[in-house]
């Protein structure tokens, strides 16, 4: 059998054929999966700007079940109002305390234990010292507004939180200005400063 031999300008032309049907189908593939990318793009921005949250997480789903939470929490027509007193009231709350005790929650545990609660019909005033307090009891809001809910057998009950301004202590920088703030407590510092031949 003899071979024909290839001609080197036919064998270029197949080359630069299969060359240019794999830049084809390779342009093709990118433009493809770009058009796929733009539409999951205005998907997800059609689903966001009308106001809905994408079940496809499980933060989504998390986000959903707590707005679900706080929809239902917030039909007291259809739930027990049963009056309560003082004593019941504080009892209650001293429970939960406990149970944040026990689940080992210490700042909010240390938060409630902190602060007394004033109560005025079905609110509940909580005043704190700072922002901060307020807004590390907020993630447990819910649940603390649960236990005292079904355990007071009252619906209505609100949480109303307070931040006191005046009460909020001005941060001390300098090793001055915390001398001074201990010294209007403790006179006998001004004293050791003195025999000490401090600077400050």
């Amino acid at each position: 059998m003899h071979k024909e031999a290839l001609n080197p300008k036919e064998i270029l032309d197949t080359v630069a054929k299969n060359v240019t049907v794999k830049e084809t189908v390779e342009t093709e593939a990118s433009e493809a999966e770009t058009a796929k990318e733009t539409i999951k793009s205005k998907a997800v921005q059609t689903i966001n700007s009308s106001g809905k949250t994408p079940a496809l997480s499980l933060a989504a789903m998390r986000k959903k079940a707590a707005i679900q939470k706080i929809k239902d929490a917030e039909k007291p027509e259809e739930l027990p109002t049963d009056s309560f007193t003082e004593e019941q009231f504080q009892k209650v709350w001293d429970d939960y305390i406990a149970i944040l005790e026990q689940k080992n929650k210490r700042i909010v545990h240390a938060i409630l234990a902190e602060n007394k609660p004033m109560l005025k019909d079905a609110e509940i005033h909580l005043t704190f010292s700072n922002e901060t307090m307020k807004n590390d009891l907020s993630f447990e809001r819910l649940d603390l507004m649960d236990y005292l809910r079904s355990n007071l057998n009252n619906y209505n009950i609100e949480l109303v939180l307070h931040v006191n301004e005046e009460a909020e202590v001005k941060s001390i920088y300098t090793a001055a200005q915390r001398f001074e703030h201990l010294a209007t407590k403790n006179s006998n510092l001004l004293k050791l400063r003195e025999l000490f031949k401090l600077d400050f």
